[in-house]
C-alpha cells in the first residue's frame, strides 16, 4: 500500500463527467472503477474511497461491480484517527487494470 495516491490527487482527476451533481449508482459505480484504476496496485482504503466518490455504501459498489466482472481485491488496511486510535479497514485493489482500462479507448 505504499505510494498511496492522496484523496485531494483523486478528486483532482476525476473527469467532468464523473464529477457531477447527479449521485445514482451507476455514476457512483464508474467513479469508484476510476479511482481504483488511478490507485494501481497500491488500492485504496475503503473510507477513503467512499468519501472520494461520494458513495455512502461502498462495499454495496465493489459487490455490484465484481458481480459485473471486475476483479477487485480486498486487502487488510488501517486506518489512524485524530486521536491515535487505528482501526481496521478493507484496502481495494483493482487487478485487472490492464483489462478494463482497454475499454476507455474502444
Amino acid at each position: 500500500m505504499s505510494h498511496m495516491l492522496r484523496s485531494v490527487d483523486l478528486v483532482a482527476m476525476l473527469p467532468p463527467e464523473l464529477a457531477a451533481n447527479y449521485n445514482g449508482t451507476a455514476v457512483q459505480r464508474e467513479r469508484v472503477l476510476h479511482c481504483l484504476r488511478l490507485a494501481g496496485p497500491a488500492g485504496v482504503l475503503g473510507p477513503e474511497l467512499a468519501r472520494v466518490c461520494n458513495v455512502p455504501s461502498i462495499t454495496k459498489r465493489i459487490s455490484e461491480l465484481r458481480r459485473d466482472g471486475a476483479e477487485i481485491d480486498t486487502e487488510a488496511g488501517h486506518v489512524v484517527a485524530a486521536d491515535g486510535s487505528v482501526s481496521a479497514c478493507a484496502c481495494y485493489v483493482l487487478r485487472s487494470a490492464g483489462d478494463l482500462q482497454a475499454d476507455l479507448f474502444a
